[in-house]
């Protein structure tokens, strides 16, 4: 199935010409957030897992062409293939803080959720996963694939080339759950309740699912201040109310390992 034409506002066009992709900003934050997918792709040539991956791209301005890929059907083992190779080298990735790449500069005013997410931030400041560069932002629309059946990843805005491959596993399995209609919380919140050891195939800890919850809330609070420089009453609630369940959960806890 072809990927149909994508209207997002405020954001970007996206529509296919032939065996193209165009993605066309429709605002000034769009074009923005175009430049630094341009520049984030340039680092990727250079990471040895991720540039396997990496469709060819043309850029004219804040235009973003790309070869026309299609979605991947569900239960293809292109997806548990994948992460097989992703993280065949884990045991060898360094491990670090949580704590360490969780700082939400963009928090100025008086928000809620700053000391929020503070205390979280210092309470997981023990538990250490393994790090490695990440797509981060791994969900199927953008895992695509060509007519061959190889795997190509779009939307690298947030790739990070020091963060943690476990985040684009939970990533990927939380936007495929139907519990994740509305809103990513709320599958976040179901995989915390239960007691998940593996995920496609991959080992994974009770603590990584905490870390994950919290890099993901940071990634939405970043790119909210990226596009409107401020946080309204409803979304301070939203996060302040979810890391108050966050932080309940994380109390209540017996982590194995890493504390």
């Amino acid at each position: 199935m072809n990927v149909n034409k994508i209207s997002r506002p405020s954001r970007n066009l996206i529509f296919p010409i032939g065996k193209f992709f165009f993605k066309i900003p429709t605002s000034i934050t769009a074009y923005k957030e175009n430049v630094v997918e341009k520049n984030k792709i340039e680092l990727i040539k250079s990471d040895d897992h991720f540039s396997k991956y990496l469709p060819k791209f043309n850029f004219m301005g804040g235009i973003i062409i790309s070869e026309r890929l299609k979605r991947i059907e569900i239960g293809s083992p292109l997806i548990a293939n994948y992460f097989k190779k992703a993280f065949g080298m884990r045991d060898s990735w360094p491990e670090k803080s949580t704590a360490e790449f969780l700082t939400i500069k963009e928090l100025k005013g008086n928000y809620q959720t700053k000391p929020l997410f503070n205390e979280l931030a210092a309470k997981m400041s023990k538990i250490k996963i393994p790090t490695s560069s990440m797509h981060g932002d791994f969900h199927k629309e953008n895992v695509l694939q060509n007519e061959s059946g190889k795997l190509f990843f779009v939307d690298w805005i947030r790739y990070s080339a020091q963060s943690s491959r476990y985040f684009d596993l939970i990533d990927y399995y939380i936007f495929n759950s139907d519990k994740s209609t509305g809103s990513w919380m709320n599958a976040w919140k179901d995989i915390c309740s239960k007691d998940i050891k593996e995920l496609y195939g991959v080992k994974i800890r009770k603590e990584m699912i905490f870390s994950y919850g919290l890099w993901k809330a940071q990634e939405e609070i970043k790119t909210l201040f990226f596009r409107k420089k401020e946080m309204n009453v409803y979304k301070d609630k939203k996060f302040t109310d979810f890391f108050r369940f966050m932080r309940d959960r994380f109390d209540e806890t017996n982590f194995a390992t890493n504390q």
